[in-house]
């Protein structure tokens, strides 16, 4: 009992903060926040849900948690049955989202890029599969005068760029198939000082390209796609974020073969 109240103290304390926490302290609210809803869940209580647990967890302290710092009450009490709440909130707002998204029933899928036209069903982003023909993906890229070389070329030239942990965070969390992909909690045994969540967030690490954050040009991969490949970050560029995306995804995994 007491154990738990101190935990919920130091909650209340950090949640209330929360507009002017540093980095050691976000990661620790992040550690509370991730146990908290771990220890009630095991998988997303709604069947409906696409995504993973994981997913929605990290998008729901990214957009609950982080971005409505600015509007931290002072002495508002929290407890984690509260967070509890919060997220069940969350993830019927998600829900609804997700029932109005154009092509819901899984014909989303990653884009594939293989020469011979085989698809690829990489999971990243959304967390769906999104289907695009090869020839779709030509007439995307035509549009937006990049080839495929191109494009490759500048996905490698940023991927190698990066810094060890950023890539391991590409190749082993973001763009790995689900069975596979790392948890943060799990990178960060490995990189303890810079695979925090709030690094990972700096990274550009984000899972729905639908519902892009504002400042997200801020963002390692969001100034990729803005100043390297000339990109706007709006939802009428949906297709070629998805594309070049991939196409990161695509160099993060041949990384770990090499």
């Amino acid at each position: 009992m007491t154990k738990t109240i101190i935990s919920d103290g130091r909650l209340t304390a950090l949640w209330n903060r929360r507009s002017e926490l540093n980095q050691s302290e976000w990661t620790e609210l992040y550690g509370i926040v991730w146990g908290a809803l771990h220890q009630r869940y095991k998988k997303p209580p709604f069947k409906m849900l696409s995504d993973e647990l994981d997913d929605y967890v990290q998008n729901f302290f990214i957009q609950k948690v982080m971005q409505t710092s600015g509007n931290a009450i002072d002495d508002r009490e929290v407890s984690r049955n509260n967070l509890v709440g919060f997220f069940n909130n969350y993830l019927k707002d998600q829900l609804k989202k997700e029932t109005r998204q154009p092509g819901h029933l899984k014909n989303e899928a990653n884009p594939s890029l293989d020469e011979d036209g085989a698809e690829s069903t990489q999971h990243f982003g959304d967390g769906r599969e999104f289907n695009f023909s090869p020839d779709e993906v030509e007439e995307t890229l035509a549009h937006y005068q990049l080839t495929r070389s191109q494009l490759t070329d500048s996905a490698r030239s940023f991927f190698d760029r990066l810094q060890e942990w950023q890539q391991q965070v590409l190749s082993r969390h973001l763009c790995s198939e689900f069975a596979y992909a790392l948890p943060l909690s799990q990178l960060q045994e490995h990189y303890p000082k810079t695979a925090t969540y709030y690094k990972v967030k700096q990274l550009g690490v984000i899972h729905s390209l639908r519902t892009l954050p504002e400042d997200y040009e801020k963002t390692e991969i969001g100034r990729w796609f803005t100043k390297q490949l000339n990109l706007k970050l709006d939802l009428d560029n949906y297709a070629i974020l998805l594309i070049a995306l991939q196409v990161l995804c695509l160099v993060a995994l041949h990384a770990l073969d090499a």
